[in-house]
């Protein structure tokens, strides 16, 4: 994306003169993600403690298959992908990056690596029916988003998007079906960037509020959203084009707003994950 290198934040942060590292950086975000994630076993009373070993033995297969089959490529990128996780949640509920009325909760174990889901954004607004986002965020390439992609396409083929099983809000404890599902996608040098201005401004709450990652983001959500509704109309599955017109008018306004607040910091449009991601939807949903 070509960040300009003074950010916002930067200037007199505690941490100005931290030496980043990738690897400590990753650790600091694992560590916020843990915290925030929801327990597994506090669902025995809801689904019985045969389905939540079930489910957690799961996980650990998975875990077990896929253990050192990284390329140091492949590692990097993961890191980098838990780091962009983690501050995005952040900047959601600290920043109000997709508004104040949105928060992130962190999935349980179950529902990022089976479902897919990293997080889930609910958005509450008086008078208004509560919406929900599932989220799934990479340092991605053009083949991953394809298969991310296809993904969605075929929940909307079968008129049924995300699932997530281990749900909990302060109004809210079980399973939430058809949650529409989207990536959020940034090349590795952004993130890169990204990481190291959170990683050395973490005393700075308001470090990262106009960081221009926030518009890319919502800028990527509107242009799934808008690909997806109109491929559901064109499928007949006008309950699920109705959900992702329910979130793009949320989206919207929030979008213009951070056009405003991210005007003063320069970064390049034709960054190279929004082009693939483009490329990408019109190839599969138009």
């Amino acid at each position: 994306m070509g960040l300009i290198p003074h950010l916002p934040g930067r200037e007199g942060s505690p941490d100005q003169g931290r030496v980043f590292s990738l690897r400590e950086a990753c650790k600091k975000a694992a560590d916020v993600l843990k915290r925030g994630a929801i327990s597994m076993k506090s669902f025995i009373d809801l689904y019985g403690q045969e389905n939540v070993d079930r489910d957690e033995a799961a996980v650990r297969d998975f875990q077990e298959k896929f253990k050192n089959q990284d390329s140091p490529q492949e590692a990097e990128a993961k890191e980098l992908a838990t780091i962009l996780e983690a501050v995005i949640h952040e900047q959601i509920n600290k920043n109000g990056w997709l508004g104040l009325q949105a928060k992130a909760i962190r999935t349980s174990d179950f529902d990022d690596i089976i479902n897919g889901v990293d997080s889930v954004v609910e958005f509450k607004k008086p008078g208004i029916s509560t919406t929900h986002l599932a989220l799934g965020v990479d340092v991605t390439y053009k083949s991953n988003l394809n298969k991310k992609f296809e993904r969605i396409k075929k929940e909307i083929d079968n008129g049924e998007l995300a699932t997530v099983k281990y749900l909990k809000t302060p109004d809210f404890r079980g399973e939430k079906r058809n949650i529409p599902r989207l990536v959020l996608a940034v090349d590795g040098q952004s993130c890169n960037s990204l990481a190291r201005t959170w990683y050395q401004n973490s005393q700075n709450a308001q470090g990262l509020k106009n960081n221009p990652i926030r518009l890319q983001i919502l800028t990527e959500m509107i242009m799934q959203l808008k690909a997806f509704s109109r491929y559901a109309e064109k499928k007949g599955m006008g309950l699920l084009m109705e959900k992702y017109n329910e979130s793009l008018a949320i989206l919207k306004p929030i979008s213009l707003e951070a056009q405003k607040l991210t005007a003063n910091y320069k970064h390049d449009v034709s960054d190279n994950s929004l082009k693939e991601m483009e490329e990408e939807l019109t190839a599969l949903f138009e």
